[in-house]
This record gives C-alpha cells, structure tokens and sequence, in this order.
C-alpha cells in the first residue's frame, strides 16, 4: 500500500507468483484444525490515504497465511505474511509488521460468527482502514478470451471460477505457456503467465466490467503491453 510506480522487475514478479501458487492451494484445501474458524479465502477494500482491493487466504493447516493488495490509485501491488496474534471474544487478530514491497504494517480484526473483516494499515505518514467479508462469490465468473498487444502480440483465455480462482493460457508470436490468478469480486484480475519457451514470467492486472476485462502486462525481460477481450465481448463471462 501505498508507494511510487512499480517496474515489475524479477524479484518482484517471483514474489508476486509465489503468492498466487500459495494462495490457489489455500483455496483447494480448507482446512479443520486449530484457528480453523478463520480459514479461508477473504477479499475487501482498503481507504485513507491510499485506496485499493485486497486478497488473502488463511489455511492453519499449511500455515499459509497470505495478503496482498492492489492500489486503485497508483496500479501498484503489495503482498505480504500474516502473522495469528489470538483471539478474545471471537474476534481472531491478524498481523503483517511490513509487508514485502513498500513495507506496510497491517492489522486485521476477523469476526469468527459471520467471517467479516475490518481493522487498519499504516505506511506513516500514510495510513488508512480496511475492511471485507470471507470467502466471497464474485458475480463474473465464466470463460474469456482475448488479444495481446504491444511488444507481444497474440491471444489469451481464461476461466474464472465462482471463487475467483483464474486459469488459462496464452500463446503470442514469440512464446506460449499457461495463466494462473485470482479475480477479486470488485472487478480486478491479477494474474501470473508462465512463458516456458523463454522463460520469461509476465504479471497481468485487469478489470472486469460485465463481459470484458481490459488491463496491462509487464515482464521480467522489460517488455510490456496491454490485453483485452475481443471486440464482441469476449468469452461470455459474467453472472
């Protein structure tokens, strides 16, 4: 949260796909176990002085406790480890001291009786609240297809699920491989493409509206363009 324009540079990106890999595997296995009353996938939005959505998964049983957010207002994505502080009266508390790219501290509050989230962040000076709902249904889910244009051109699709697991592909006039992400109910898609013919990783972020999603790529080896559904309207997405 909050910091200058990001260049999705190597380091960057990994971090960014390591969190999609951990987090899909939190979605396919809940878990029942100890802190298991606040297992799960949640999505909210953060305000203040910077503005954005965010995504986590909390899986006790992998001790996979992941968020990451994406700023509205500058395009940029932060990510970062929740640490379980405890819980009193029901509400389990969440804590990141700096989260891994513009050193954030968050500090969440779960409700365990309706899965609601609020609590705050703060990269002081700036600092805001937060605040969102566990395991949320996002209303587009479907299938998608597209162009990718830029220093790359070609095609992609993916199919978004009715908990915002994405997956698909993409083959362009110099490469090809596989997308994996998460769509957030708000209308925003972060995505990874793995590129194994050069091995090149590129990070998608897009917004869906309706039955079109439209948004930017980079990639590790500096080039960059944009991607969006086809003129008609894409996949037929959407609920």
């Amino acid at each position: 949260m909050k910091g200058g324009k990001m260049a999705f540079k190597k380091s960057r990106i990994t971090k960014v796909l390591t969190f999609l890999s951990v987090l899909l595997i939190g979605l396919a296995s809940p878990a029942w176990c100890a802190q298991s009353d606040y297992d799960g996938y949640y999505a909210g939005t953060f305000s203040g002085d910077d503005n954005g959505v965010w995504i986590a998964v909390i899986d006790s049983s992998s001790s996979t406790f992941v968020f990451l957010t994406y700023s509205t207002d500058s395009d940029d994505v932060d990510l970062g480890s929740l640490t379980y502080v405890g819980e009193s009266g029901g509400i389990g508390n969440y804590f990141t001291a700096s989260t891994e790219i513009f050193g954030s501290t968050i500090d969440a509050d779960i409700d365990s009786s309706d899965g609601s989230v609020s609590g705050s962040w703060n990269n002081l000076p700036a600092m805001g609240t937060l605040t969102g709902e566990k395991d949320p249904v996002v209303n587009f889910a479907g299938n998608y297809s597209g162009n990718v244009a830029g220093d790359d051109t070609g095609t992609w699709t993916i199919a978004i699920a009715a908990n915002g697991a994405t997956s698909g592909s993409f083959a362009t006039s110099s490469g090809s491989g596989d997308v994996t992400g998460i769509a957030h109910p708000d209308g925003y898609l972060l995505a990874v493409a793995e590129d194994t013919i050069n091995d090149v990783t590129i990070v998608m972020f897009g917004r869906i509206s309706g039955s079109r999603i439209s948004g930017e790529w980079e990639a590790d080896d500096n080039s960059s363009g944009t991607f969006s559904t086809d003129s008609g309207g894409g996949g037929g997405g959407g609920g």
